[in-house]
């Protein structure tokens, strides 16, 4: 019988996101009789790395450390990554962020072995993380394979120079096992103060400038104007928690603004809303947008990055200009007087999730990839 692959992960992380549950998502599915997916994480001041550490050990999945705060040495972490390498017997080393990408460039070639990325995003700003990816482009256009979460995403990073015969999509993917079946609307409702015959939006994200809440609050206050019995349930935590809640006061629409934090059962909660609203300004595609079209949620999203190519305008939801408060509340308006679309959209969206963006699908067209890349090295 022929042993397992040995493919390193390695990543930065700096709290629980997407990028999280994507690689959570990814290793849970692999078959572990074709590949190993231990994972190395750079140990950062604040111990911020823990929040992602603790579910990947909880899971059953190896995970190493790789010296970063205090001192940030590149030449260090560069041997230490290779050390590593060689010990797990790795054949192929997976990364998954700019400093990943560049630490473990020089940290295979050191080994000898290929190197392939995942791009989730490009932010191209503010210029401090600009700066950074236009750093990255300059390793990642070396790269042996650079995979992109959605076609947008693909194309832009063909756009910074990266040969294209060396790129594909993997999507991040839905776990079907997310869908609890029915829930009792009425009771999850009732947890956050929704009447039954409101208008229940929600908002999944943490609370950071490039998910747009205050766009978001700006075109719910409108839409108020014109519908009053409506609510807006934003769910998450984050550094600009406190001044949206300073904003949502001034525009004098608390009484219809729920922010209860973390919750524990968001695809119960979910399941109990009426749409989803998705206003970030950068975004590949949103794990969040996956998670509320399985749950039956037509959904109104930005016309940014991977976001048009689940959220069809007229099929699974509506599609608005990046910050165009008025647009976006034109689109609750209608969402709010048509719960005929709203019911056919959250079907099609739905169906949209099982049929093309299961995780199962993209755990094999991942594992797909790395044996070509394995297989075509050098």
């Amino acid at each position: 019988m022929t042993s397992p692959k040995t493919v390193l992960q390695v990543r930065n992380s700096v709290l629980y996101g997407g990028v999280e549950t994507t690689m959570l998502g990814w290793l849970d599915n692999i078959d572990t009789r074709r590949f190993s997916c231990p994972v190395a994480l750079f140990k950062n001041a604040r111990d911020t790395e823990t929040a992602f550490k603790s579910p990947l050990v909880s899971h059953g999945h190896t995970v190493h450390e790789l010296p970063w705060a205090p001192g940030k040495s590149i030449p260090k972490a560069i041997n230490h990554l290779a050390d590593l390498i060689r010990e797990t017997n790795a054949v192929l080393l997976h990364t998954h962020d700019w400093r990943s990408d560049i630490i473990g460039y020089y940290a295979a070639r050191k080994a000898g072995i290929p190197i392939m990325t995942t791009i989730y995003v490009w932010f191209r700003k503010p210029l401090k993380i600009l700066l950074y990816e236009l750093l990255d482009t300059l390793h990642i256009r070396r790269f042996d394979m650079v995979t992109a979460v959605c076609e947008a995403t693909r194309k832009q990073t063909i756009s910074r120079g990266v040969n294209a015969r060396r790129t594909q999509v993997v999507i991040s993917g839905m776990d079907h096992r997310r869908d609890p079946g029915p829930v009792d609307k009425l009771a999850v409702r009732k947890r956050f103060g929704i009447q039954p015959d409101e208008i229940a939006f929600v908002y999944t994200a943490r609370f950071y400038p490039e998910k747009a809440h205050g766009n978001l609050v700006e075109a719910f206050a409108q839409s108020l104007k014109n519908h009053r019995h409506k609510k807006l349930l934003l769910l998450g935590t984050g550094p600009l928690e406190a001044s949206m809640r300073a904003k949502i006061k001034t525009l004098g629409i608390a009484d219809h603004v729920i922010m209860p934090g973390f919750v524990d059962d968001v695809p119960v909660v979910l399941k109990a809303m009426d749409v989803m609203v998705h206003p970030s300004l950068a975004e590949g595609i949103s794990l969040a947008i996956y998670e509320g079209m399985l749950m039956g949620l037509p959904v109104i999203g930005t016309n940014v990055d991977g976001t048009p190519e689940v959220v069809k305008p007229g099929e699974t939801g509506w599609i608005v200009p990046v910050r165009d408060s008025r647009a976006l509340s034109a689109a609750m308006d209608i969402a709010t007087d048509r719960p005929d679309l709203r019911k056919a959209y959250g079907a099609n969206a739905k169906r949209l999730i099982k049929t093309r963006y299961s995780l199962d699908m993209a755990g094999n067209t991942l594992q797909d990839v790395y044996d070509h890349v394995i297989s075509n090295a050098g």
